[in-house]
Formats: C-alpha cells, sequence, structure tokens
C-alpha cells in the first residue's frame, strides 16, 4: 500500500522551561516581547 500526500498542514506549540519569570537580558517576562528586537 502507498500513500501519496498532497497537503500538509503543520501546526506547533512551545513554551519557556525556566525556573525565572523574567528574561535575563531584557528584564522583560517571557510571554511578552523584548522592547529593542521585534521579529
Amino acid at each position: 500500500m502507498k500513500v501519496k500526500i498532497l497537503q500538509w498542514h503543520a501546526v506547533a506549540s512551545w513554551t519557556w522551561d525556566a525556573q525565572d519569570e523574567t528574561c535575563g537580558i531584557c528584564r522583560m517576562s517571557f510571554d511578552g516581547c523584548c522592547p529593542d528586537y521585534f521579529p
């Protein structure tokens, strides 16, 4: 039996695995963006 994939829609999720609530570099919470660097 062969399977041919016609489309692929991938979805992913990630979280920080840190004990702190804030970033050590910019001192912002991990849920927010760095104030100086936007993607």
